[in-house]
């Protein structure tokens, strides 16, 4: 009989483990299916998608051409810019420093800086490290901050430009590049290294990744051309200056730090993307096993730090896509080249997907990341 029993578990166990394959198999080929699909519907020049699911990837796949001009197929191991999800890259630094005890994300930034940096609003409140990374310091997202040293009231007495009027530090979520900049400022000040030095070694290294602030170090056959589409002109514009000049000439650690686009310019493979995920996903833990940051670290950059605006140290933690159910986000819109990583940490699914220009009317792309968001919801959240 207790034979008999344990066969009889052996088989339920079989059929059970079976179904739920059965399962996964349909929800990814009808994933495909709606990947292609809207790939079509947009009429996507280049796209990509990978989903996760329990640490291990069960779909990868791309679609499109490289160039209108080339044509040549999109491969998962060619290079796109990843826009403001390079805003995470900030984050990770900062907090590995704090691991060290070398940073501190209460500490007043004047300290690091060398210099008194306060919000005009609110002048007697110190400016943190977890408001620059969780985009609460009041700064203008319009700005452009080419140099550290034009927040230093001594050097320049209309440094109040860079910040919102009226906008008090740590009242309101504005998302402003300016404030990783800083960051990554701070970075360099704190550990001596260039910051896209100091990412390479500490971050993208560890996680196994050629992920780059560089892209004139890669060949130009492995980068995916991006294309804006022309309302007006009814035609797709290649867009040319994407991959900006990678010039540091006369670069001053802490003050040139704009200069590498440590909050945009980022350029990665779907394959580095995925792998990117894959960590986040697993609490700042690569998939062959890395920490990158501590527990503590990595519960930090993954909680929300306001309580109405869901905002993480360069993540959001959003449920506007299923009601009561949380996708931890982060989107990039970069001259028609979309880019984004959606995941749920309860249940250890995720994915991560880009797109080199799509035909939308609403230039910028942001259609392709809301909708292959939807397609990851309809296919994978139950």
């Amino acid at each position: 009989m207790k034979k008999l029993a344990f066969i009889c578990t052996l088989a339920v166990s079989f059929l059970t483990l079976t179904s739920a394959r059965t399962s996964l198999d349909k929800r990814v080929a009808a994933f495909e299916k709606d990947f292609n699909s809207l790939g079509e519907e947009l009429s996507c020049i280049g796209a990509g998608a990978s989903v996760v699911i329990d640490g291990k990837i069960v779909f990868t796949g791309t679609r499109g051409v490289n160039d209108l001009a080339l044509r040549q197929e999109v491969t998962s191991g060619q290079y796109f810019r990843v826009g403001d999800i390079a805003r995470t890259i900030p984050a990770i630094a900062v907090l590995q420093l704090v691991d060290k005890g070398q940073a501190d994300l209460g500490a007043d930034i004047s300290d690091y800086l060398g210099f008194e940096l306060r919000n005009p609003a609110s002048p007697q409140k110190p400016l943190t490290l977890r408001m620059l990374l969780s985009s609460t310091a009041g700064l203008d997202p319009d700005a452009q901050l080419t140099n550290i040293s034009m927040l230093d009231a001594r050097k320049n007495p209309g440094y109040a430009e860079y910040f919102l009027p009226g906008v008090k530090a740590g009242a309101k979520y504005k998302s402003a590049t300016a404030g990783y900049v800083i960051a990554a400022a701070i970075v360099e000040k704190i550990t001596g290294m260039r910051f896209d030095d100091y990412a390479s070694e500490n971050i993208f290294k560890p996680m196994g990744i050629s992920a780059t602030y560089d892209a004139e170090s890669l060949d130009d056959a492995s980068m995916l051309s991006s294309y804006v589409w022309s309302a007006t002109g009814k035609k797709y514009i290649k867009q040319k200056r994407i991959y900006s000049a990678f010039d540091t000439k006369g670069y001053i650690l802490g003050e040139s730090t704009a200069m590498l686009k440590p909050a945009g310019g980022l350029v990665m493979t779907l394959e580095d993307l995925t792998v990117m995920l894959q960590t986040y996903m697993n609490s700042m833990k690569t998939p062959d096993g890395k920490f990158i940051l501590s527990k503590a670290s990595a519960a930090e950059f993954l909680k929300p730090q306001l309580k109405r605006k869901k905002t993480c140290l360069g993540l959001t933690a959003d449920a506007s896509a299923v009601p009561d159910y949380i996708l931890m986000t982060a989107t990039g819109v970069t001259s028609g080249t979309s880019a984004a990583i959606f995941f749920n940490l309860e249940e250890k699914i995720g994915m991560a997907a880009f797109c080199t220009g799509s035909h939308d009317e609403n230039v910028g792309g942001e259609h392709f990341c809301k909708d292959i968001r939807n397609i990851f919801t309809k296919h994978f959240v139950d």
